[in-house]
């Protein structure tokens, strides 16, 4: 049975990018007003999601947020040594695929402890870190890639599309929006998926399918 978790999706078309890591929605009264929301840069061109963290608690990094990402939290080998951020405990060596280049594996140094992850006030805790070479997958501009932990039973992940951000709110006190659908965030082979009914219609004739 797949574990179930939510995720809150706005979606809305655009054709340009409308916030960033560094826009100054990020700044401090965006912060107090809203604390657990961090705004996010939409390349149009790939459909990457770049979103500023603190790794550690105090270090600022600027990480692509990825839900199919495999679990655990990756980060950059040069970010570490850079930042000092090479945990105690001894790593296990796994050759893991690289992030959008599902055809290349690459050496990773794999830790199982947690480094603590903060996205706005909320800290998000990762079992697993790997730290190899992002630049090997073409990812050059990012320090990390974060997904949903698939240990998180208590935060619904909200990602705005209409005014992008993404926010985390505390499933205790969470109120849905007018007008959504619920569509629950499935948890399968590594991946978060969201299975939703699609209406195509031709000729008069209607087709009902689930996509995933």
């Amino acid at each position: 049975m797949p574990c179930r978790i939510l995720i809150v999706l706005t979606l809305l078309l655009v054709a340009a990018c409308a916030g960033s890591p560094n826009s100054p929605d990020n700044n401090t009264t965006a912060r107090n007003t809203h604390p657990n929301r961090v705004y996010f840069c939409l390349d149009t061109t790939d459909g990457h999601i770049v979103i500023p963290v603190y790794v550690n608690d105090t270090v600022a990094a600027t990480v692509l947020f990825d839900t199919g990402a495999a679990p655990g939290f990756i980060l950059d080998s040069a970010f570490v040594k850079t930042h000092y951020l090479t945990p105690a405990v001894a790593p296990e060596k796994e050759d893991v695929h690289i992030p959008f280049v599902y055809e290349k594996k690459v050496l990773s140094l794999q830790y199982h402890c947690p480094m603590p992850l903060k996205i706005g006030n909320t800290v998000v805790n990762n079992s697993v870190l790997n730290v190899f070479d992002l630049s090997q997958g073409g990812l050059h501009a990012v320090d990390g890639v974060v997904t949903i932990p698939s240990e998180d039973t208590v935060h619904i992940w909200e990602v705005n599309f209409e005014k992008n951000y993404l926010e985390i709110h505390d499933s205790r006190h969470f109120q849905m929006p007018e007008n959504c659908r619920w569509h629950p965030l499935i948890y399968m082979n590594n991946a978060c998926l969201i299975e939703m009914p699609l209406q195509i219609i031709h000729s008069g004739d209607t087709l009902l399918i689930y996509i995933e």
